[in-house]
């Protein structure tokens, strides 16, 4: 099971109701604060997504796709293969599609930044993996396509130089 959190930049008061979001429950807890400095190096809120109120440490959101290649990382010799065995890919349960995609967007619509960051992440070496910047509309495009990692930090943004 996974934990999926979204950080909103520069955000400075949660947002306690989120349109159009249906069936996913959000917590403020600041999970990883002090594992992933990067996701806390900037001033925002920190969101939790769950499937359910009862959910604790993992959310049924995410489906693991463990038969799947893992990621690859350009240029990179991987000379400790246990480090990135964790970087596996996963998608959004079609039943919580439309709800996360509504988060996401009106999150980043939030963000004084337009900026938010978003991570799917199950027990691993704690490794800061970060990737971005991406549109949310070419995020979810690559999730699709089975190209969005668990345990690696997405960058979503409007900028327009963003892919």
């Amino acid at each position: 099971m996974f934990d999926l959190v979204v950080f909103c930049v520069g955000q400075k008061a949660h947002t306690k109701l989120i349109p159009d979001n249906s069936n996913i429950y959000i917590t403020a807890e600041e999970r990883y604060f002090n594992y992933w400095k990067f996701l806390t190096c900037e001033k925002g809120c920190w969101y939790n997504l769950y499937a359910h109120q009862d959910e604790f440490a993992g959310t049924d959101i995410c489906q693991h796709l463990e038969n799947e290649p893992l990621m690859q990382i350009p240029g990179f010799a991987v000379s400790d293969y246990t480090r990135f065995e964790c970087l596996t890919p996963y998608l959004i349960r079609e039943k919580y599609q439309k709800s996360f995609e509504a988060i996401l967007k009106y999150l980043l619509m939030q963000s004084p930044e337009k900026k938010i960051y978003i991570l799917a992440r199950y027990q691993s070496s704690e490794a800061e993996v970060v990737m971005g910047t991406y549109k949310v509309n070419t995020f979810l495009d690559l999730m699709q396509k089975k190209s969005v990692y668990a345990n690696v930090c997405y960058i979503l943004t409007q900028n327009e130089n963003a892919l």
